[in-house]
């Protein structure tokens, strides 16, 4: 297992009856290939990145889901959650290397507005009680008058809710409402509240 070119000489004792014998064999050290994955990089998610890798003849990334192509030295990736590609370049001579790269992912900043209070009056101003979020996935919002009959609810986060019931509006007051929300990368929003009506 030599560490660089080397020369072998393996000699065979003589006896009496035969002669000694040398033989040489020459060993000859390939190069190692040292495979370049890359630097670590941080981008926003549902973005791409141009993975630029260099070293060898082939190249082989894993894993392989959301790249362009398994077996080229520059794929696009467009991951989903942080991830680390593991690169293997070989050379022309059969030898490996390997190398990794950690694409990490900024996350949009998941958020929920919702309002304490609304005056659907007429004058224009806030007129409906109306949620606001950015990242997520899916709502049910019902709401509930003093008594606990249910008088408005919704599973769309950009359908408001303008102070009626059955098409009539309702007396001013303060109202319950129960929330369950999903976000794209947040955990799971649970929330029991209380809604202003003001006139």
């Amino acid at each position: 297992n030599p560490a660089s070119n080397t020369v072998y000489t393996v000699v065979i004792s003589g006896s009496s009856v035969c002669p000694a014998d040398t033989e040489v064999v020459y060993i000859n050290i390939n190069p190692k290939p040292t495979a370049d994955a890359g630097s670590d990089t941080t981008i926003e998610y549902g973005t791409s990145i141009l993975l630029n890798a260099s070293g060898g003849n082939m190249y082989s990334w894993s894993p392989a889901n959301n790249l362009s192509c398994k077996n080229c030295s520059s794929p696009t990736a467009n991951p989903v959650n942080n991830t680390s590609y593991v690169l293997v370049v070989t050379d022309m001579n059969g030898c490996s290397d390997t190398d990794s790269v950690f694409i990490q992912l900024k996350m949009p900043g998941e958020t929920l507005f919702i309002p304490s209070a609304f005056s659907p009056n007429g004058d224009i101003n806030n007129e409906v009680f109306l949620l606001k979020g950015k990242g997520v996935k899916s709502i049910q919002l019902n709401i509930f008058n003093r008594w606990g009959e249910k008088i408005f609810a919704t599973t769309d986060i950009d359908n408001s809710w303008d102070g009626t019931q059955k098409g009539k509006a309702i007396q001013e007051g303060v109202y319950i409402y129960t929330l369950q929300a999903e976000f794209e990368h947040s955990k799971p929003l649970s929330r029991i509240g209380q809604i202003t009506l003001v006139k």
